[in-house]
């Protein structure tokens, strides 16, 4: 029996995956290229640097600012446009810089540091646009490793415009515009006697979107106007602490007012001559008056034709003159239409009844030596448009005999107004 021999090797362990380390093991080490986000950079530092305590006050063209700064020089840039931020930094793009000099002020500069000062500044921008956002932009110049110091302050101008004024003979209507919600308003004839206390308050219906900058719409109607007129409004804003007191005023004449006044129909009740002398002998005359007394010495239209009317009967028709017409009178007016019963009675003056004639008279009203009349007089009064209205204004007044004469009538009276 053969016996085969064995040789003997040596192994070395072989781990696979992993390094151990030991004190006696290898550091397996990876190398990797940094990239720009993996660098730290020095944070900014504060300058110590400020702007402080600025404050605007703005009207419709112009905008007071005032402020304190660190330094003596401040840039100062404004414009319609919105700014960026670049790198931490407000830009206000094209925006031409304009350099401020401001004042020394007491505290001065702080021991520490003799750079920082406390400088006020006071600055107007005028030649703004009323009802326009702004922007402005105060920069104190600083190092590049500091942080900025910059103020942002954007503001709307005040709008006060007149924009429009419709008007009549009576009747005026103002529109306008204003970023205030309130505003009060005055008018007269004559303006300086006006005392502001007799102002009345108008509230504006908002125009503008939400997002946008506040625009109220306001319109105000004046009736009741005298025609041919001057009249004089005025617009006022009370003063805030951030807005200055604006106003706006203004003048304008109203339209010269017509009057005709043109008899429609009379209808005769009692025609003064009893029931054996037939038909009564009748003629009318018109008239405007200036008051609301009858006997006020008025001049009367001319005489209409002579008509034969019986009592119960209705004219439409005159021939002539019952017509009257007026300029500018007042809104109120009293029409009066006198009648005559006329009676030629050649052997006496006394033979025609007659009562009480404008509360004045006791007898008849003698034309002639061989004449008399029976008269009497219808009233009644009008009262004219005091509101807007357009082209001819048409109405008919209704008129009547109040007291008890021999001749009684009514009359419808045809009254038109226009302006011009």
């Amino acid at each position: 029996m053969s016996v085969s021999k064995i040789a003997k090797v040596a192994v070395v362990p072989f781990i696979v995956g992993s390094i151990i380390s030991g004190a006696t093991t290898a550091h397996a080490q990876s190398v990797i290229d940094p990239t720009p986000k993996d660098i730290s950079l020095p944070g900014k530092v504060d300058s110590g640097h400020f702007l402080a305590a600025a404050k605007l006050v703005k009207g419709d063209s112009s905008a007071h600012l005032t402020f304190r700064a660190s330094k003596k020089a401040v840039t100062l840039q404004q414009s319609t446009k919105a700014p960026k931020k670049v790198n931490g930094r407000w830009s206000m793009g094209a925006a031409q810089p304009a350099v401020l000099q401001g004042k020394a002020v007491s505290p001065g500069g702080l021991a520490q540091n003799a750079t920082i000062g406390n400088y006020k500044f006071d600055k107007w921008s005028t030649g703004l646009k009323a009802g326009t956002h702004y922007y402005l932009l105060l920069t104190v110049a600083t190092p590049s490793n500091a942080l900025p110091v910059q103020k942002l302050i954007s503001y709307d101008t005040t709008q006060l415009t007149n924009i429009s004024t419709d008007r009549t003979d009576v009747w005026s209507r103002h529109n306008f515009v204003s970023n205030r919600k309130h505003v009060q308003f005055r008018w007269g004839t004559n303006l300086g006697h006006v005392p502001a206390s007799k102002a009345i308050t108008l509230t504006g219906v908002r125009i503008s979107a939400e997002s946008q900058p506040a625009k109220y719409k306001f319109s105000r109607e004046l009736t009741g106007l005298k025609p041919a007129t001057k009249y004089f409004t005025q617009i006022d804003t009370g003063a805030t602490s951030t807005e200055f007191a604006d106003s706006a005023g203004g003048n304008f004449y109203t339209k010269t007012r017509h009057v005709l006044a043109t008899v429609k129909s009379i209808h005769v009740i009692d025609d003064a001559d009893g029931a054996f002398r037939g038909a009564g002998d009748l003629a009318f005359y018109l008239r405007i008056n200036k008051s609301f007394d009858p006997s006020e010495a008025t001049q009367w239209s001319g005489k209409s034709d002579n008509m034969s009317i019986k009592s119960g009967k209705t004219a439409t028709k005159f021939g002539r003159n019952l017509y009257q017409g007026k300029v500018n009178p007042a809104n109120k007016l009293m029409l009066l239409v006198q009648g005559v019963e006329d009676d030629t009675l050649p052997t006496t003056k006394k033979a025609c009844h007659l009562n009480t004639y404008f509360g004045n008279k006791t007898s008849a009203q003698q034309a002639s030596k061989s004449m008399c009349y029976d008269a009497s007089y219808a009233q009644g009064f009008v009262n004219l448009p005091t509101k807007k209205y357009t082209g001819t204004h048409t109405q008919v007044a209704n008129l009547a005999v109040y007291r008890s004469p021999a001749l009684r009538f009514t009359v419808e009276v045809t009254v038109q107004t226009w302006f011009e």
